[in-house]
């Protein structure tokens, strides 16, 4: 036979409650689904406790089929009133599942409302916390754009280096095979010193090349990275506001959190 078809006072299903199988509401039911054994010590705090004739199982029915009538069942209600709010491990699902400031402790409804508002709460704060350490792993101090700035401004150090170190020993060998002229005509020397003139001026005009193009390298990097800095963080803003605005159409009401002082940090 199937045992949920023989509850009474609105026992439609069976679950197990303390280890053995027992005749529940439908809110019970859920209860236990979702919350597991908290949803039967609820389950027990709430519900009769007695034995079903036909069947021989626990049946934690309200006693009475209108659970908001509750003027017929003070001292029942409020021992299990009792029961939920002040002992921990009830106390702990009780404040979990029903709005603040809930009176009602048999409202499905308010205790969906209130877990919908929550979970959308912990989901809005872990996202917030993820677009502020992208926002420190990619812009704040180390971070990976401004590491991949100084690697670039590096390279562009080495390389003027380089070409100025090639630049200067040419400088010198010129110099020194100059001055190892000294035995030739005037005429000679003449020519010698004017190619010598000639060399010299193009090393330097290489050297102003080379000069030029690490200035413009730098202010290429940089407009570069405040270009990528600025995108990055729009792109940030715009998650912000996506969640934002998530957030308000699940649960009908604006985001409450400090959402905006970590905005203001982003600049």
């Amino acid at each position: 036979m199937r045992l949920e078809n023989y509850g009474r006072n609105g026992d439609t299903e069976i679950r197990n409650v303390g280890g053995s199988p027992a005749h529940v509401n439908t809110w019970e039911a859920y209860m236990i689904d979702n919350y597991g054994k908290m949803g039967e010590n609820i389950t027990q705090a709430s519900g009769s406790g007695t034995t079903n004739p036909r069947t021989g199982l626990k049946e934690y029915d309200w006693r009475y089929t209108d659970p908001l009538s509750l003027h017929h069942a003070t001292d029942y209600l409020e021992e299990a009133w009792d029961w939920i709010t002040n002992e921990s491990e009830a106390a702990q699902i009780w404040n979990y599942v029903m709005p603040v400031g809930g009176t009602d402790p048999f409202s499905s409804d308010p205790s969906e409302t209130t877990l919908m508002e929550r979970e959308a709460g912990k989901v809005m704060g872990g996202a917030i916390t993820n677009l502020q350490e992208q926002y420190q792993q990619v812009i704040g101090p180390g971070g990976t754009m401004k590491q991949q700035r100084d690697i670039t401004e590096k390279g562009l150090g080495t390389k003027r280096d380089v070409a100025m170190q090639d630049i200067m020993g040419k400088r010198r060998g010129i110099t020194k095979a100059g001055e190892g002229i000294t035995s030739k005509s005037n005429l000679v020397l003449g020519e010698v010193q004017s190619d010598i003139d000639r060399q010299q001026g193009l090393l330097t005009s290489a050297g102003k090349v080379v000069g030029q193009e690490y200035k413009t390298g730098m202010e290429t990097t940089a407009l570069s990275y405040q270009k990528g800095r600025s995108d990055f963080v729009a792109n940030l803003k715009k998650q912000m506001a996506d969640l934002l605005i998530s957030y308000q159409q699940a649960t009908g009401e604006a985001y409450g959190g400090d959402w905006e002082e970590t905005t203001s940090q982003w600049g």
